[in-house]
């Protein structure tokens, strides 16, 4: 009797095991099916409209003033999300400069509008629909927020809304992009990731894909900087560039190309004299990036001749052999990170090109991935670089997951957050001079066109950091980022 209720018992039991193993397989899946990622955007364009002042235009103004009847606000923002990403959730967050019970009112607005011509009398016809209003009453010193309907808000190109508040009189003043507490569009979006697919056996054999590499749990330090060397004309600082990425002693150099101002000759003897002899220590941890004008023999802005020569011979071990003239680029891996280094030229016969660098990162996913131009994919422009001529590229590496990206090119530092989630940093500050941008870039984060020295970039499993590092005797800055990867 014993032995058969324990039969019993072990029957009625093993339908429930399997159950509770199918639920969790199911939930699984469910639970990894997309990534969320939360992205910031700074206002790009923002204005108020005055009944005191109807035909005045305030694009410039540091704050906007708004009220029920008197004042209103007019806001715009740039979205590119990756294709596919759902948004989960919007919210519009303002930040008041005065206390005021007043909440602010949030509505669509369909017309278009210039920032630095619209009027009260010129104003796009205002929409009366109210689509949000923030959670509390203006509060000094403090962001205040709304929630938005996920439908207002598209995963690209623009976006405008237009504010009011409850309250009749003229009751509040807000910041604008023009200071440091911009308005701003807090965006939280999946990615949708394919299901893990069931196992089966089977007698014959099938291709698979390159395993995406397996994080070890140890974090890899790295320098990287650009525009080092010069013989003449500008301040030299290369030396001490090179003393200070010493100093944190990286595993790697990524050397954001321009390596030798003036060029190499047509026998590398000012790439001998200076880069060469300055960055002598670092040569053999070297990732080199391909550069444009300087980093050639006779100034004809391909990357070619010796400084190529040079770097297949005595860069780092996992790129010696892999360099030539005038090529697409190549990558490497650095745990589960994905390092791609590009050709940004992508001219007939200049070696630059999308289409490698999408299959590139198509054979080989990754949890992170790392870009390298020499020219910026997003940014400010400089009088000497009007455009951020790796822009082209720009989508491609979205779509495959971008996490941060590195460059060189402009003579100045620049911390960039796109609309799509990634951080873009420039570093053209290792020596050779600097230049000042002409404006500023919607996405900016961080600026310095004042001091010289290398970034200190830290790649873990699960994500990254980065800071400035100053020459010594340099202007004094440091900027500090991090951030995930997926």
């Amino acid at each position: 009797m014993n032995r058969l209720s324990t039969r019993v018992r072990s029957l009625l039991t093993m339908p429930m095991i399997l159950c509770l193993a199918v639920l969790s397989l199911l939930l699984s899946l469910n639970s990894a099916s997309a990534a969320t990622i939360t992205v910031t955007l700074g206002a790009s364009a923002d204005t108020y409209l005055s009944t005191d002042s109807p035909g005045s235009n305030f694009g410039s103004a540091e704050s906007l003033t708004i009220s029920q009847n008197s004042d209103r606000v007019l806001l715009r923002f740039n979205l590119a999300l990756p294709t596919g990403a759902t948004i989960e959730s919007a919210t519009l967050q303002t930040y008041s400069e005065v206390a005021d019970k007043a909440n602010f009112i949030v509505h669509p607005s369909t017309g278009s509008w210039e920032e630095a011509s619209v009027t009260y009398r010129t104003q796009p016809a205002w929409d009366s629909k109210e689509l949000a209003r923030s959670d509390s009453g203006l509060r000094k010193g403090r962001y205040v927020a709304a929630d938005l309907p996920v439908s207002a808000v598209p995963t690209s190109g623009t976006v405008s809304f237009g504010l009011d508040t409850t309250a009749s009189r003229r009751s509040g003043r807000i910041a604008s992009r023009e200071s440091a507490k911009a308005p701003q569009l807090v965006v939280t979006y999946s990615r949708a990731t394919a299901p893990p697919s069931p196992t089966t056996t089977s007698t014959t054999a099938t291709a698979q894909p390159s395993p995406t590499a397996t994080p070890t749990g140890v974090s890899h330090t790295l320098a990287a900087v650009g525009d080092t060397c010069s013989t003449s004309g500008t301040t030299q600082q290369c030396a001490k560039t090179a003393t200070a990425a010493t100093s944190f002693n990286p595993e790697r150099l990524i050397h954001l190309g321009d390596y030798q101002y003036q060029n190499a000759g047509s026998n590398g003897a000012t790439y001998k004299t200076g880069y060469e002899a300055a960055f002598a220590g670092l040569h053999d941890k070297t990732i080199p990036v391909f550069g444009s004008t300087h980093d050639t023999c006779d100034g004809s802005g391909s990357w070619e001749c010796y400084p190529v020569s040079f770097m297949n011979a005595n860069g780092a071990p996992e790129v010696r052999g892999k360099l030539t003239d005038h090529q697409w680029g190549y990558s490497i891996d650095i745990d589960n990170w994905h390092v791609v280094v590009f050709n940004y030229k992508t001219g007939t016969g200049q070696g630059g090109s999308v289409a490698s660098v999408d299959a590139d990162l198509a054979a080989h996913p990754s949890q992170c991935l790392l870009a390298v131009s020499h020219a910026p994919v997003i940014g400010s422009p400089a009088q000497e670089h009007p455009t951020n001529e790796a822009a082209a590229f720009r989508q491609t590496l979205v779509d495959h997951g971008l996490d941060l990206v590195l460059a060189g090119h402009q003579h100045f530092y620049e911390r960039n957050l796109d609309p799509a989630g990634f951080t873009s940093i420039t570093n053209g500050q290792g020596g050779v001079g600097h230049y000042d941008r002409t404006s500023t870039a919607p996405t900016a984060q961080a600026y310095n066109s004042t001091s010289f020295g290398p970034i200190k970039v830290v790649l873990s499993a699960n994500g990254w950091t980065t800071d400035f590092v100053p020459n010594a005797g340099a202007a004094a800055f440091s900027d500090h980022a991090s951030g995930g990867c997926s």
